[in-house]
């Protein structure tokens, strides 16, 4: 936008936005201002995690449908407190196609990972490049297809909870790799089946590692025991729809949620893939005029994120974004182009921001911003209940936030006299209330208390609200 004043001043105003509109991985980070920054807790690594803070990475790199190079060269970037910050390809030593990242807090500040396929992972310490790790200063464990130095192929990375990293690569022998605490370089075979061949994604759950194939459904990894599993599709196997796996993640109660090109299924006890139980995958099932119907049918599935309430937001190819219930029985919302400004029906990627609950949508045509409600639930011993907008000025027509609610929190809203004026449940560590009365008629001007309860019916915070009417 240009302003001109005085018809000769002219001044240039530059929102903050993404340097690129290009969106193959979006990856959220830190746990949040509900998170506990006390250096009493009781996980030492999760103590490291300080500030309250966190945001998206947005990682513009690209792949074709071989999953081969792009050349995509427009860095990577951060989406952090409603701000856009940019790292050009030439701060990341000119590399390009950056497709996942690891973030982490550490004793001296933050440190993050950017996966470049083809290139290596670029690692940065607050903001700085402070390396570039290939086959040459890894011991080895990171590979070249072909003997190529020029084409290592790293793609997903995750941190485990003793914060060593852990990373996969595409087309060698050994294509899980890890840099443990210490900066030492390892890696690993996943044979039978998985050595050179196409795969992607991470996951990290209890000690296990999921990795996205291809062609060949899931491969699964057990760190205590280097035991090596495959999911794939027919009974007994995993029961995936197909081995044309798009996207997974876990949810918060451990179950893995595997979206392939012909549907979603959900594998409910993820361990059994290691100690012989059932590892078969289910479709999520729901009977709507006497028809028992699968969630999504054989919709392809490209994206799945949980947010802080356990809800499930999907991205599909051609069908738009859902957001599903915690068990995906029930849809709160179905965006498309037709009834919303989503740009395309086609998702990449979804994450949310931990602080404030904004979803980020990468589509085929660019990335939009959704208003989410829901963070991750308060752990700590302090909270302190953060009410916006406050005051509730004349005119606005949108919700009122009460952030700093443990997971699951009862949320009550009352007059100066202690009279009810609303109730509801927190999703995650958010609760939100319309503005409306127990009659659904909209609140009159005035001071209300917030009060949060915990499962237990403790108190945990309160705090006050001004609302103001016409």
């Amino acid at each position: 936008m240009l302003r001109v004043k005085d018809g000769n001043k002219i001044k240039r105003i530059l929102p903050s936005s993404p340097y690129s509109n290009k969106a193959f991985h979006l990856v959220p980070y830190g746990l949040g201002k509900d998170n506990d920054p006390s250096p009493d807790a009781a996980n030492p690594y999760a103590q490291t995690y300080r500030g309250n803070s966190g945001g998206v990475l947005h990682l513009p790199g690209a792949l074709n449908e071989l999953w081969s190079k792009a050349y995509a060269s427009d860095g990577a970037g951060r989406y952090e407190g409603q701000q856009w910050m940019h790292w050009d390809k030439n701060h990341l030593y000119g590399l390009t196609d950056f497709i996942s990242a690891a973030h982490e807090f550490t004793e001296s500040g933050e440190r993050l990972y950017l996966s470049s396929w083809g290139g290596g992972i670029v690692e940065l310490t607050d903001g700085d490049t402070t390396g570039w790790f290939r086959t040459s200063n890894t011991n080895g464990a990171l590979l070249a297809v072909n003997g190529n130095t020029n084409d290592l192929r790293t793609g997903g990375l995750t941190f485990d909870d003793e914060g060593n990293l852990w990373g996969v690569q595409s087309l060698v022998a050994a294509p899980l790799f890890k840099k443990d605490a210490n900066g030492n370089w390892s890696n690993f075979a996943l044979s039978p089946g998985a050595d050179a061949v196409a795969l992607k994604n991470i996951l990290h759950h209890d000690g296990m590692f999921f990795i996205q194939s291809r062609t060949n459904g899931i491969y699964a990894y057990r760190a205590s025991d280097g035991l090596k599993r495959q999911i794939s599709s027919g009974t007994g196997s995993g029961n995936l729809p197909s081995n044309h796996v798009l996207s997974m993640t876990v949810d918060q109660d451990g179950e893995l949620w595997i979206g392939t090109d012909e549907g979603l299924v959900v594998l409910y006890s993820p361990s059994n893939v290691f100690n012989g139980g059932n590892s078969d995958a289910r479709p999520i099932l729901f009977e709507e005029d006497g028809v028992v119907q699968k969630l999504l049918g054989e919709t392809p599935i490209t994206s799945i994120f949980v947010d802080g309430g356990n809800r499930k937001w999907i991205g599909t190819r051609g069908a738009g974004l859902f957001l599903v219930s915690q068990e995906g029985l029930q849809t709160v919302h179905q965006f498309t182009t037709a009834n919303s400004p989503l740009l395309a029906n086609d998702i990449l990627s979804i994450a949310a921001d931990p602080t404030s609950g904004e979803v980020l949508i990468a589509t085929a045509k660019g990335l939009i911003g959704y208003r989410g409600d829901a963070t991750p639930g308060y752990e700590g011993n302090v909270p302190e209940a953060s009410i916006y907008p406050n005051p509730v000025r004349p005119g606005y027509q949108g919700p009122v936030f009460v952030q700093g609610c443990p997971e699951g929190a009862v949320v009550k809203f009352t007059d100066v006299t202690g009279a009810l004026v609303y109730e509801t449940q927190s999703n995650g560590g958010t609760a939100r209330w319309n503005g409306k009365n127990l009659s659904g008629q909209p609140a009159a001007s005035g001071v209300y208390l917030v009060y949060i309860t915990d499962a237990l019916g403790t108190l945990t915070a309160q705090g006050k609200v001004l609302l103001i009417r016409q």
